[in-house]
C-alpha cells in the first residue's frame, strides 16, 4: 500500500516474512556485538567472517554505486550435527527472526524461486540451506543449484525471461548477500567454487550454552536493534555528502585488494583473480564493524588493529585451503588424476616406447619413454570420462579443449600449432598422439606448481 514515504511497499512472502527491523538497540547492547569478535559461541576463524559479511551488507548499495559490488557467496562447511544452519540462523537474526528451521531458502527449492527471492532482499544477508544430495540425480540438481548459485550473486546478473507475450522482462539481479550452508563443499566448475569463500565449521566447534544465550537475543530482537544502530550510524556519519562516501568505499577497497594481492603473492598462495576482490569486500565490513564499535567504545584502538590482524590471517588462511578444493575442480587436474588411477590401477597401460611389446590390446592408452607420455587422444579422453561416470562425477569437457587447455598449463607439448604430434609405435606404425610432460604431471597432482592466478572465468 502507498505511504506518504514511499510510493509502493513490498510485501514478502513465506519465510521471507521473517525480514523485519525493530527500533535501534541501546549502547549497553553492543557490548553483546563486541564480544562476538573473541572466541565466544564458535572459533574466530568462523565467527570473524560471519560478522564480516553480515556488517558488509548494509553497504552494498553504494559499493555497487562505486562499481566494486560484492560478487561471492560465503559457504558454511559442516557435518550433520555441526550446528552450520542453527549459526547461520543466528546471523541472519540481525536483520529479523530466524531459526535453523525457518531459513528463507534451501536447496530443495527451484533455482528460479531462489532467483526470484535473492532480487528482494536488498542489503541484507539471506541463507540456501541444506546443501545435503542423496542420490546421484539429486546431486547432480543440487550441484546444478550451487552453480546458478555461485553465478547469480559472482556476476551479479539475474536470468533473462520471456513473458506471455514473448516481450523481454528485466532481469533481477541480486541485491544483498548470502550464505549457503553444505556437508561438503559443492564440486561445480573453478569459477564457480573461485565465487565462494567456504568456512569450516567442526563438529564441537559451537558452544551450546553460549550459543543459547545468544539466541534468546536474536529472538528478543536485541541483534536486529544492533543492526539498526550500525545503519543508523553509518547514516549519521557518512550520508551527509553521498557521493563522497561511495568514493570513500571505492578508495578503501582498492587499497584492501592490493593489500591481498600482496600478501597472496608474498606468501605464494594459489589465487583465483576473483579472490583479492572478495577478501576487498569481506575486509570492508569487518573494517567498518570495527570501527563502529571503536566510536561506541566498545573496543580501543589496541583491540581494533588486534582484531584486523587476525581477521587478515584467519581470511588468508581460508583461501589457502579453499585453493585446493578450486585446483581440484581444475579439469585438467582432474584429468592428470584420473588418468594416474586408470594406469596404477591396471585397468589400462601404456608401452613403452622403443622396446618390443605383445600385440596391442584394447585397454591400451599410447606410449611412454622416461619423460613424456604419448597418449591415443581419443582412447584416453574415453577412459577419463568412463571412471569419472562410475565415481558419480561429470566429467564434460570436450577432448579438443582439454589439450587446449593441458597445452596452456604447459602440460602438454607440441612441435607444431597443432595439439597433438606424430610418432612411430613399436609396430613402427605412425600414430598421433597427446604428448604429455610426466615432470609436469606429478608436480600437479602433488601441488607444488606455484601458479599466482588463475583464468578469470
Amino acid at each position: 500500500m502507498p505511504t506518504q514515504n514511499s510510493p509502493f511497499t513490498v510485501e514478502l512472502q513465506g519465510k521471507l516474512k521473517n525480514y523485519s527491523f525493530t527500533e535501534k538497540g541501546s549502547q549497553e547492547d553492543l557490548i553483546y556485538l563486541s564480544a562476538m569478535l573473541e572466541n565466544s559461541f564458535a572459533p574466530q576463524c568462523v565467527m570473524l567472517p560471519l560478522l564480516a559479511v553480515t556488517f558488509l551488507c548494509p553497504l552494498n548499495h553504494f559499493l555497487k554505486s562505486a562499481g566494486c559490488e560484492p560478487k561471492f557467496v560465503t559457504a558454511l562447511i559442516g557435518k550433520t550435527g555441526s550446528r552450520k544452519s542453527t549459526l547461520a540462523a543466528l546471523f541472519l537474526s540481525f536483520f529479523g527472526k530466524f531459526s535453523a528451521s525457518d531459513l528463507p531458502m534451501s536447496f530443495h527449492d527451484t533455482a528460479n524461486s531462489i532467483l526470484s527471492n535473492i532480487y528482494y532482499l536488498k542489503d541484507v544477508l539471506t541463507c540456501i540451506d541444506d546443501f545435503h544430495p542423496s542420490g546421484m540425480f539429486h546431486e547432480q540438481e543440487m550441484k546444478s543449484i550451487a552453480q546458478n548459485i555461485s553465478r547469480y550473486y559472482g556476476d551479479r546478473i539475474g536470468r533473462a525471461r520471456l513473458n506471455s507475450k514473448a516481450e523481454l522482462q528485466s532481469s533481477k539481479p541480486p541485491t544483498g548477500n548470502a550464505i549457503i550452508t553444505a556437508e561438503y563443499t559443492p564440486e561445480i566448475s573453478v569459477s564457480g567454487s573461485a565465487r565462494y569463500f567456504n568456512i569450516e565449521l567442526n563438529e564441537n566447534d559451537v558452544q551450546l550454552d553460549d550459543l543459547s544465550e545468544y539466541q534468546q537475543l536474536a529472538n528478543d530482537g536485541v541483534l536486529c536493534g544492533i543492526m539498526q544502530s550500525y545503519i543508523e550510524w553509518i547514516k549519521n556519519v557518512y550520508l551527509d555528502d553521498e557521493s563522497a562516501f561511495v568514493k570513500t568505499l571505492e578508495d578503501v577497497f582498492l587499497k584492501y585488494r592490493k593489500f591481498y594481492l600482496d600478501r597472496l603473492c608474498a606468501n605464494r598462495i594459489k589465487f583465483h583473480n576473483r579472490t583479492p576482490d572478495m577478501l576487498a569486500h569481506l575486509k570492508i565490513g569487518f573494517a567498518f564493524l570495527l570501527v563502529f564499535l571503536k566510536s561506541k567504545n566498545q573496543i580501543n584502538k589496541s583491540e581494533l588493529d588486534k582484531f584486523e590482524k587476525v581477521f587478515d590471517e584467519i581470511v588468508l588462511k581460508a583461501v589457502s585451503a579453499n585453493a585446493e578444493i578450486i585446483e581440484l575442480e581444475n579439469p585438467t587436474t582432474r584429468f592428470c588424476e584420473k588418468l594416474k588411477s586408470l594406469l596404477d590401477s591396471g585397468r589400462c597401460y601404456v608401452e613403452t616406447k622403443g622396446l618390443d611389446s605383445t600385440p596391442r590390446q584394447r585397454n591400451c592408452i599410447g606410449l611412454q619413454d622416461d619423460e613424456h607420455y604419448y597418449l591415443f587422444a581419443d582412447t584416453t579422453h574415453s577412459e577419463v570420462r568412463k571412471l569419472c561416470a562410475e565415481q558419480g562425477e561429470h566429467f564434460s569437457i570436450s577432448k579438443n579443449e582439454l589439450l587446449r587447455q593441458l597445452r596452456k598449463e604447459g602440460l602438454l607439448l607440441s612441435r607444431t600449432s597443432r595439439n597433438t604430434v606424430s610418432v612411430r609405435d613399436n609396430s613402427n606404425t605412425v600414430v598421433n598422439v597427446a604428448m604429455l610432460n610426466k615432470l609436469k604431471m606429478e608436480e600437479r597432482l602433488s601441488g607444488d606448481l606455484y601458479r599466482p592466478t588463475a583464468e578469470v572465468g
